[in-house]
């Protein structure tokens, strides 16, 4: 929900690059005059945030991002939800800009790391790796207890004994995959820079979609290419991580919607960016899940359609990955009917030697 107090709207003149404002509500925030001047001011993390922003709402008519923005010259930063809309008869943009920043304890986005925060991830990093050998370790011995129990004669004591050790192995098996998510994101807190290579993104998306249909078996998974992708289209990804925000980003929608529908991984070519979406059909959030969904400190995680445990780590990963790419990570939802998370990148052109045949095929 926006909130009236701390919102202004604008009108960008798309031929001269020139802002105008109306109704000023925010204090202490220096408002550009200039497109160039507005990404200037903005987290050198953020900067292609505004031509994002103006590709996807003239591709669609409106478009939504979050951002974190300089308020004064001491470079305290503010974060801001922008919403933007195009009218192609005016060729102009028009919308608001909201400072959301208040919203969350989190206010001021922390730009400057304290020793005291270091200390804690160091804390919890280190209690994670510890913790993954015992964990192992409980989980192969409810393996041989398993076979130990179905020898078992008497019936009734062995659905018992076989239930209680399931929930063992689950539980088990949970804690693993949180500590290892704490391990890996441990891990891209300290990576400021990934090996890229330039691939085709409908050429990478058809080949790792094989891999995604043995991982989920039973689930359809539609690769969906939107529009006309040009053959010489490239964008520049590290293989193995870009490939782990996918897998997360298709596991969270087979998570979270039934079985009996698709999960769609889509392509689509924007002018200055290319788009790559996991679509689905499930249960959605509401406005307040939404607008926390990607907020900094928010691991808080939502339980699957089938009561699955999550510890939403999964999400910030995806968000830490996309940004080492240069890229932003979008969400857009509505409640009971689905959510689509897009990873949108800068595209490049492919060097002639590089292209490939059968991109449209």
């Amino acid at each position: 929900m926006s909130d009236y107090n701390h919102l202004v709207f604008f009108a960008i003149y798309r031929n001269t690059g020139n802002v105008n404002y109306y109704h000023n509500t925010i204090r202490d925030l220096p408002l550009p005059v200039t497109l160039k001047s507005w990404e200037n001011q903005l987290h050198k993390e953020d900067r292609d945030a505004l031509s994002l922003l103006m590709d996807r709402a003239m591709a669609d008519g409106l478009a939504q991002i979050h951002y974190k923005m300089r308020d004064t010259e001491d470079k305290n930063f503010r974060m801001m939800q922008q919403r933007m809309y195009y009218n192609e008869e005016a060729d102009m943009f028009t919308g608001m800009l909201v400072d959301v920043s208040h919203m969350s304890e989190s206010t001021g986005v922390a730009c400057r790391v304290s020793n005291e925060k270091d200390s804690l991830e160091k804390a919890i990093f280190e209690a994670a790796h510890d913790l993954q050998s015992p964990l192992k370790t409980i989980q192969g011995l409810t393996s041989l207890m398993e076979g130990e129990i179905i020898r078992l004669r008497n019936n009734s004591a062995k659905e018992k004994l076989l239930s209680y050790l399931k929930k063992i192995e689950e539980t088990a098996g949970f804690s693993i995959s949180v500590t290892s998510g704490i391990l890996t994101m441990s891990k891209l807190q300290k990576m400021n820079h990934l090996a890229l290579m330039p691939v085709h993104p409908v050429l990478f998306i058809k080949e790792y979609a094989g891999m995604l249909r043995t991982i989920f078996t039973g689930r359809e998974i539609e690769i969906v290419t939107q529009g006309a992708v040009s053959p010489e289209l490239s964008i520049h990804i590290n293989d193995l991580e870009f490939k782990r925000a996918l897998l997360n980003l298709v596991a969270n929608a087979h998570k979270f919607s039934p079985e009996s529908t698709p999960v769609r991984v889509g392509i689509r070519e924007l002018m200055e960016h290319v788009e790559i979406y996991v679509e689905d059909q499930g249960m959605g959030m509401d406005n307040d899940q939404l607008q926390n969904i990607l907020g900094p400190g928010n691991h808080v995680g939502k339980v699957g359609i089938k009561g699955e445990e999550s510890w939403g780590l999964g999400l910030a990963m995806v968000k830490k990955i996309v940004e080492l790419h240069g890229g932003n990570l979008v969400v857009n939802s509505r409640e009971g009917e689905g959510t689509t998370f897009s990873i949108v990148l800068k595209k490049k052109a492919r060097p002639r030697s590089e292209r490939r045949i059968g991109v449209g095929q």
